[in-house]
């Protein structure tokens, strides 16, 4: 008799440790939709081969539908979650100016621009892992009060494609027993940046039977990499000489800078939809401004050219040219949440 009372007590004891977690134990999971709108810009500081140099280019209104996904788990007081999200570039346009200052040959002493414009087409990606821990400052039946802090790691990959650049050509003044000089500039078809690193921040959270609203801000710490291949020709022609030549001078520019400083802020309204989860809108900003800061090292490669075309390469260096950056990103979502 005694081990029969001794196993109902078990089974009871069990069901109600399992009821017990289970009531802790929360899920949700969802996916988001709408439009995403950014601006990138950034300029390169560096000596080439043609003497002080900086090339800037500005990426305006780059912008086109976004779709992200989002999972997350909740024990108790303890929240771990993945979200990721990826944007087709279906609009925008770049500006971009190279200034060369400098004498480039004996004779020469003036500021050299080169400018492009061209539309810009790519993708965007965005990932976040990040874990959070739930400090209830007011519960009373469904209606809840939270400070939330949170802390995780966060990825960005931007790809941008140049359409249709159209450089321009500049004429430099006539250089000794030259009779022309001309300077131009082409750039690489692809824009490649990376970021990643660790960010902290937090949340507040006030949610009833019927509505859902939470707002957050997150500081991020990014190391940044971006690669981007220039090429400036110097052409020279002399009928003294009967000669044309001149220098392709190539950057092939792989930059990384460290422990960047990143900003971002969201805020989410939404309808609980009973039985379901949640159905509503999520605006998001994300700003990283960068200084001018030194990077990691860079190839140029020179070249010398003689007609008729015998390219030799002249020099090989590395070297660490500046940079200074600015991203900014909109972005307003339709979301819609399951959750159990």
């Amino acid at each position: 008799m005694s081990h029969k009372l001794v196993a109902i007590f078990l089974i009871l004891l069990a069901a109600t440790t399992l009821e017990a977690a289970q009531s802790s134990f929360h899920w949700e999971a969802g996916a988001r939709a709408g439009y995403r709108q950014d601006y990138l810009s950034y300029t390169l500081y560096e000596e080439t081969a043609l003497k002080d140099k900086f090339f800037h280019e500005n990426f305006k209104a780059i912008g086109g539908p976004q779709v992200e996904a989002f999972a997350s788990f909740l024990f108790y007081y303890l929240q771990l979650g993945l979200d990721g999200d990826y944007t087709w570039i279906k609009r925008g346009h770049v500006k971009s100016r190279v200034w060369v200052n400098g004498a480039i040959l004996p004779g020469t002493s003036q500021v050299i621009p080169a400018s492009f414009k061209s539309d810009a087409d790519g993708e965007l990606w965005d990932g976040y892992a990040r874990a959070k821990i739930h400090f209830p400052l007011y519960c009373r039946g469904s209606t809840k009060f939270a400070l939330i802090p949170e802390g995780g790691y966060s990825f960005h990959h931007q790809s941008i494609k140049r359409e249709d650049s159209r450089p321009e050509s500049v004429d430099v003044a006539p250089l000794l027993v030259f009779d022309t000089a001309v300077l131009s500039t082409n750039l690489s078809k692809r824009l490649e940046r990376w970021s990643w690193g660790p960010y902290v921040g937090g949340n507040i959270l006030w949610e009833t039977c019927d509505f859902f609203l939470e707002g957050g801000y997150s500081y991020h710490w990014l190391d940044l990499e971006q690669k981007l291949k220039i090429t400036n020709t110097l052409q020279l022609s002399s009928s003294l000489l009967a000669i044309s030549s001149g220098l392709v001078i190539t950057d092939t520019d792989k930059l990384k800078v460290f422990r960047n400083i990143g900003h971002r802020g969201w805020l989410t309204l939404a309808y609980r939809v009973p039985c379901l989860g949640r159905i509503g809108v999520r605006g998001t900003y994300f700003l990283n401004n960068t200084p001018r800061r030194p990077s990691a090292s860079t190839s140029e490669e020179v070249r010398a050219l003689t007609t008729p075309p015998s390219p030799t390469i002249v020099t090989t260096k590395e070297q660490r040219p500046d940079i200074k950056t600015n991203w900014e990103s909109f972005s307003l979502l339709l979301e819609m949440a399951f959750a159990y």
